[in-house]
This record gives C-alpha cells, sequence and structure tokens, in this order.
C-alpha cells in the first residue's frame, strides 16, 4: 500500500506519526525484507489494522510509534552506512600484484597534477587529422565487432555507449549510420542482455542526450579550456592529494540499478540513493563515476524534481576523477585497472566538455588495448593476474573474414563486454572534440568544411 493510500485511512488525531511515516516511506526504496516487515507492522498498527501495544493512551501510542520509525530510520541508515566499504586503489592494485608496486608519493602526484600536458588542443592540425583517423578506425572496428558478437554479450552496457556515440554522429553528418543501423544495434543490445521490453535499458536510451548535442553543432562553445577545471585542482590540499588511491571505493553497485530504476520510472529518488550515488561529496573510483552518471540521468528524464546539479558540483567530481586517473596514469594503469582508467579520466571527465581529459598520450594508452583485428573489441590482458574476480568476464572473440580467409578460426584473443562499451564512449567523445576542434579552426582560418 502507497504511503498515499494510507493517508486516506489515517485519522487527524494520527497525524503527526503519520507524517514522519509517510515522508519516510515515499523517500525509501525497500529492499530489505526485515525492513519492508518492520515497517509494514508500524503501518497496519497506525490503520487500526493491528493492535498498538495494547491499552496505552493515544499521547503514549504516538511515542511509541515514532520511537519505532526512528528506530527504523537508525538501522536503515547504519545498513547503508556499509556501501561505503569496499577496496581502495592501492588495495585492489596490491591484491593481485605479482611483483612489488611502487605507489607515486604525494610529491610525485602532486607535480603532476599542477601542469597541463600531452593537450590535444596544443598537437599541431596534421597531427591532429591523424588521431582523428585513428579514432574514426577504432570507433568502425568496435562497431564492427557489436554487428558480429552482440547476440554474446549479457550485459546492456553497449546499448547507451551506442546511443552516445549516435548523439555525436548525428550532430557531425552521420557518417557512421551511412554505413552501421545504430539504432538497430542499441535495440539489440537491449533485447539481448533483457528481453523485457519493460527494462530500463530502453528507457535509458530512449530518453539519454549528450551534453555536448545541447550546444548547437560544430562549435566549441561547450569544451571548458584546461584552466577552468585546473583551477579546481590546484583548491584541492595536499592532505587531500596524499589520501588519493587510499579511499574505500564503496559497494555502490548494489543501489546502482535501483537508483537508475527509480529515477527512470518513477522520478523519484530514493533516500539510499540521495546517500549514496546523489552524494554532492566527491568519492573514489566506479562509485564516483556513477555519482556523475546518476546526476546526468536526472538530467535527461525531465522530471519535476528540484534536485538540481550546479556546476561547482560537477566541476569538484571531474577534479577528482582527474587525479585517479592521474594517479594510475604514473603506474602505467596497471592491468585491473584498465577500465576504470578508462571510465574515470576520459569516459566521465571528457563527457564533462573539460578538454584536460583530452590527453594525446591517454588516447593512444587506450587504443592500445583494442584488439588489431576488424573485429574490435577491448581485451582481457593474456597477462591479467589469475584469481582476478571480475563482473566483466572474457569471452571468445569470432575469427574475421580476413582471418578465415587466412585459415584461422579460433582467435585467441579474449573481449570484455564493459571494457568495450566504456571504451566506445570515450573515443566518442574524443571524435565529438576532435571534430568540434577542426570545425572552429577551419571556420577561424576562413576555410569551409569540406
Amino acid at each position: 500500500m502507497k504511503a498515499k493510500q494510507i493517508q486516506i485511512l489515517i485519522t487527524d488525531s494520527y497525524s503527526r506519526s503519520f507524517k514522519l511515516l509517510t515522508s519516510f516511506l515515499e523517500k525509501q526504496s525497500i529492499s530489505n525484507m526485515k525492513f519492508y516487515m518492520r515497517m509494514t507492522a508500524v503501518v497496519l498498527c497506525i490503520i487500526h489494522v493491528v493492535p498498538c501495544y495494547g491499552s496505552e493512551d493515544e499521547l503514549e501510542r504516538q511515542k511509541k510509534i515514532e520511537a519505532i520509525a526512528k528506530q527504523i530510520l537508525e538501522d536503515f541508515n547504519e545498513s547503508s552506512d556499509t556501501l561505503y566499504e569496499g577496496f581502495s586503489l592501492k588495495e585492489d592494485i596490491l591484491d593481485l600484484a605479482r611483483a612489488n608496486i611502487n605507489f607515486p608519493t604525494a610529491e610525485e602526484l602532486y607535480e603532476a597534477l599542477r601542469t597541463q600536458r600531452n593537450l590535444l588542443s596544443d598537437v599541431n592540425s596534421e597531427g591532429r587529422e591523424n588521431l582523428l583517423n585513428k579514432v574514426l578506425d577504432s570507433l568502425m572496428r568496435i562497431l564492427n565487432f557489436y554487428e558480429a558478437q552482440l547476440e554474446d554479450i549479457t550485459t546492456d552496457d553497449a546499448s547507451l555507449s551506442i546511443k552516445m556515440l549516435k548523439e555525436i554522429d548525428d550532430k557531425h553528418g552521420k557518417v557512421f549510420q551511412e554505413k552501421y543501423p545504430l539504432n538497430e544495434l542499441i535495440k539489440k543490445s537491449c533485447d539481448v542482455s533483457n528481453g523485457n521490453k519493460e527494462s530500463i535499458c530502453y528507457a535509458l536510451a530512449d530518453k539519454w542526450k549528450n551534453r555536448s548535442g545541447k550546444i548547437s553543432a560544430s562549435n566549441m562553445e561547450y569544451w571548458k579550456p584546461p584552466s577552468v577545471l585546473q583551477s579546481y585542482i590546484n583548491r584541492v590540499d595536499n592532505e587531500t592529494i596524499a589520501r588519493i588511491g587510499d579511499e574505500k571505493e564503496g559497494l555502490w553497485g548494489t543501489v546502482n540499478a535501483q537508483c537508475q530504476d527509480a529515477i527512470l520510472r518513477r522520478c523519484e529518488i530514493p533516500y539510499v540513493c540521495e546517500r549514496t550515488l546523489m552524494d554532492p561529496t566527491p568519492r573514489s573510483q566506479y562509485l564516483l563515476t556513477h555519482q556523475i552518471f546518476q546526476r546526468l540521468i536526472v538530467e535527461n528524464v525531465d522530471c519535476p524534481t528540484s534536485f538540481v546539479t550546479d556546476a561547482e558540483i560537477y566541476a569538484n567530481m571531474s577534479a577528482k576523477l582527474y587525479m585517479e586517473a592521474q594517479f594510475l596514469d604514473l603506474m602505467d594503469v596497471p592491468i585491473n585497472n584498465r577500465d576504470l582508467f578508462s571510465e574515470l579520466g576520459i569516459g566521465f571527465g571528457a563527457l564533462m566538455g573539460y578538454i584536460n581529459f583530452f590527453r594525446e598520450d591517454w588516447l593512444h594508452r587506450i587504443l592500445s588495448w583494442q584488439s588489431e583485428s576488424d573485429y574490435g573489441c577491448f581485451l582481457r590482458d593474456p597477462l591479467t593476474p589469475i584469481g582476478l574476480i571480475s563482473s566483466d568476464m572474457g569471452f571468445k572473440r569470432r575469427a574475421t573474414k580476413k582471418e578465415l580467409d587466412q585459415g584461422i578460426t579460433q582467435p585467441k584473443e579474449k573481449c570484455l563486454a564493459h571494457f568495450t562499451a566504456v571504451s566506445l564512449s570515450i573515443i566518442s567523445v574524443y571524435y565529438d572534440y576532435l571534430m568540434d576542434l577542426r570545425s572552429y579552426q577551419l571556420k577561424e582560418s576562413g576555410h569551409s568544411e569540406l
């Protein structure tokens, strides 16, 4: 029974306790059976379906009801506090290390964060055209892979990544849609992984709009100069920088789908989501990236909500993204952190428009993790430590036509579904930026775009 339905059955004499409980009910996403049973007992008591603790007078009864509600809230808060447990970056790396690990010192990280380096905006026009061609080739080989093997993927990560590319492709002349049926691939990704037309996969793909696409096409308005993010990084104190790598990630996955479903289907932000994914304090690792992701979902669903993310929150989170990515970069990105590096350093940071993330060395690093075949998935490294437990399990890449012609029927490479999807998003945003940069410079030089 929903809180608003319960209200009809409540007499005015119980309005005080009802207010506390209904407010609480409306904010919660009930997933724990013990919690559900206790809340049900309280509600039944209030609406006189079951007796309430004997024959105390009304005031005493209200006190007991409110005490139970308070205890439920405390239990719930205590339970959600465990969401901040989990591994730190250093613990994750050490857990699977085959050799001694030398982590960057606070001084080394501090020095790396104080200067901007290898920005694409500093590369000459010929160099950028070469990078653009590499990006185009990479994207096409990922799409070749999806056309050939999308049915082998059991998660729906690809759907949103392809939708992001389609938004960017719409902005830049539909180059990819001339060759690839992007809408069909989006639908197929949701169909294969869910088979349920009510899945949030379809809703998210339908509602998603890239922030850069909300600015008129082919200009540089959306992209922020490096000094903007650098100013936020410079505000970070030495103590915070010294903690990079030591912060717990948090068990964000336990609430991720729950929060998405509540936002997309009901325009609600449950209390547990406010406490974790919607917390404005930048966290760490995947919890951090999904703090930005959930806020972008709220932006896209057009719900009548007062929950607004201002530029300051996004900037602080993006600064933290950059710091953690730089920490991994100083270690040459350990094998088991490649997916995280891609999502942290470039996926969401670049998506937010901060060109500090568009680094030539980072682009080359990410492209080096892609299969060189025509089915360009992103690979499980053969040197991946034994014992690595990951939700992104490798599966065999099929042979391409070129390989079959050469008699190769069983390639040894193994693809990673989430890593491939995240990388598609990243490289798509690189494409968006490089195309905008090219258009802007052609306009500035007085030449029209070919």
